[in-house]
């Protein structure tokens, strides 16, 4: 019933059905096509999937550090996505570590769109967790609807989509995403995203309708918003949020921020519409359009340092006046400070901009 096949061993289908339990052999590569896992199995060494590899509910997969998963091209509807790939009913532990990682990718070239991805699909037993994986070439490495997955220093790279979830209870932590079009994208959902790198992605961070903590990442040079917020609720804090398109966009979303440095954003640092923020302690500066760009949004600005950024450091758009006291403006002039400051004194129409008294010095 196992063939060897130009030095692959050939596992069919029915084989894990009947018997369960698999564990493949270091060194000794294996070949899984359209495989139906029931029972808690094993993987090790360099594993090929051809196909989709389906983890049914009540098993556990688990991989071991210095693992390869290169999934075969496939694309039998001619869309340009491979369709090999892995769904997970049941639960993944592809937990490594740092000099010795899981590798998933499609083995074949940089290019994205290589295979499908791993997909977790109601697993809300036990957390889903992975460490010390790298993911490449996929059209979304990773996608979650209804589970709880736990993920840390994973490295996503050269991905369509690395992280996509929905429905879900999520941990990130540690992580780097790096050239991908997409780096992190989610609904619905409950994020604690922690520790974490987002560079040069076209996309880094876009979320909607869901509960967000993100603490000291790091957010640059991705082409378009560092951070895109929709109808969610959270906190951001200790974070860098710098050259990228945009820095932070909000929509109808109420949310805190402190201890952030946003900074060298090519556009305004952070943009809300119809939004509820609160800001304490952050620095925005050096941004190409406005600093903070208020349009219909409730807004609490206390000793942060707002300056130098090329259009307005505030603009309030909307006809809500603006708490924003003890902050610094990078000037000690009264009159100075309010040329930097777009608001109904301007054009008898918006709300004022309240920012006396102010600070004389930058908060450190």
């Amino acid at each position: 019933m196992i063939s060897v096949r130009n030095k692959f061993v050939i596992i069919p289908v029915f084989l894990s059905v009947v018997f369960g339990c698999i564990k493949t052999v270091r060194n000794e590569p294996v070949i899984y096509r359209d495989l139906h896992i029931t029972n808690n199995t094993i993987w090790e060494g360099n594993i090929f999937i051809e196909g989709i590899v389906t983890v049914e509910a009540g098993a556990v997969l688990t991989i071991k550090p210095g693992t390869a998963v290169n999934f075969i091209w496939q694309d039998v509807n001619d869309d340009g996505v491979g369709e090999s790939g892995l769904y997970v009913f049941g639960a993944l532990n592809a937990k490594a570590e740092k000099n010795d990682p899981i590798v998933f990718s499609s083995g074949r070239s940089q290019d994205k769109n290589l295979w499908e991805g791993i997909y977790f699909i109601a697993s809300e037993g036990n957390p889903n967790i992975l460490s010390y994986c790298k993911f490449n070439n996929a059209h979304r490495a990773l996608h979650s609807h209804f589970s709880k997955v736990v993920l840390e220093n994973l490295i996503f790279s050269d991905n369509s989509r690395g992280f996509q979830f929905q429905e879900s209870e999520v941990g990130v932590k540690d992580c780097t995403f790096k050239d991908n079009y997409s780096a992190l994208r989610f609904r619905d959902s409950k994020a604690e995203i922690i520790n974490n790198v987002f560079i040069n992605n076209y996309s880094a961070v876009h979320a909607m309708r869901s509960d967000i903590l993100l603490k000291n990442n790091v957010i640059k040079n991705n082409r378009l918003e560092g951070l895109r917020l929709k109808e969610c609720k959270g906190n951001i804090s200790g974070s860098e949020i710098m050259n990228n398109r945009q820095g932070v966009l909000f929509q109808e979303s109420e949310v805190g921020l402190e201890n952030n440095l946003i900074s060298e954003n090519a556009m305004d640092g952070i943009a809300s519409n119809n939004s509820k923020l609160t800001l304490r302690k952050n620095t925005i500066s050096k941004n190409g359009g406005d600093g903070i760009s208020l349009n219909q949004t409730e807004a609490v600005l206390h000793y942060n340092n707002i300056e130098s950024n090329k259009k307005f450091n505030l603009d309030n758009n909307g006809p809500l006046q603006i708490s924003a006291e003890d902050n610094y403006w990078g000037n000690l002039n009264e009159n100075e400070i309010g040329k930097t400051i777009e608001d109904g004194r301007d054009d008898n129409v918006s709300g004022l901009v309240i920012f006396k008294p102010f600070s004389g010095e930058n908060h450190e």
